[in-house]
């Protein structure tokens, strides 16, 4: 079987597993159902993710389910648990909690076991679903648990490094002045004092951070200075850390 072949197999059944999205959209007594039972594998191939006569999922697709579906059910046994722990709210009354929860099964879906990646964002998750949250609250928790499926890991290394960076008094680089810095100068400071190590991969992330207004951009006409007021981190890039740092299911720094 040819590549093309196989390719075209594997796009036309994560067709078939969208439909389950579809369903929790239309129906959030199987949403609960999936909370209290969680997912097996039979469960994925049968009621849940209708099989095809048509297409047959290739051993990487059925590897990958069975991979998600781990992922799937241990989100499952922390929802409950922080429920009974009257950490959580009900979410599936809630138009954000609804949301983000079909949100995180297509994230997870799609975060090729990055188990890093998939613990920031659940973090983000509980935060936006926390038990105190008002209407307010429940809008820009929303927005920031957005974002934060934008990012991979190595986003939020740098992100949390910059905060601790500047809770802890900010950080001077070299450069015009004490607000105006060299951009270089900073990806090293970030790299040494994370687990990234080399100044190039901070670079290379950077662009993502400011365009998600995580972290502030270039100074204008001058492309390799940076304003290094609060380490470059925005208000944004805070309170993503701090939603974090709530539900904190990761170790990474």
């Amino acid at each position: 079987m040819s590549k093309e072949i196989i390719k075209k197999q594997d796009e036309a059944f994560e067709g078939e597993l969208s439909q389950p999205m579809k369903i929790l959209q239309k129906d959030m007594s199987t949403t609960k159902e999936l909370l209290n039972k969680g997912v097996d594998f039979l469960g994925v191939t049968g009621s849940l993710f209708p099989a095809s006569d048509k297409f047959v999922p290739t051993p990487y697709r059925i590897l990958k389910n069975f991979i998600n579906i781990g992922a799937i059910n241990t989100f499952n046994e922390e929802i409950k648990n922080l429920q009974e722990k009257s950490k959580l709210k009900d979410f599936t009354k809630s138009k954000y909690g609804q949301q983000s929860f079909i949100d995180m099964f297509e994230f997870i879906d799609s975060a090729n076991n990055d188990q890093d990646r998939i613990n920031s964002v659940k973090s983000l998750f509980f935060a936006l679903n926390h038990i105190d949250n008002n209407d307010e609250d429940d809008f820009m928790n929303y927005q920031l648990f957005k974002i934060g499926t934008k990012l991979d890991s190595l986003h939020f290394v740098i992100l949390k490094t910059i905060n601790e960076i500047n809770e802890n008094g900010g950080l001077i680089i070299y450069g015009d002045s004490i607000q105006i810095g060299y951009a270089s100068h900073w990806f090293q400071v970030i790299a040494k004092n994370s687990i990234i190590k080399i100044p190039e991969l901070v670079e290379k992330n950077e662009k993502e951070l400011i365009e998600q207004g995580l972290i502030t951009g270039r100074v204008e006409k001058m492309k390799d200075r940076i304003n290094q007021a609060n380490s470059r981190i925005t208000t944004s890039g805070e309170k993503l850390v701090e939603n974090i740092k709530k539900f904190d299911f990761t170790n990474i720094k």
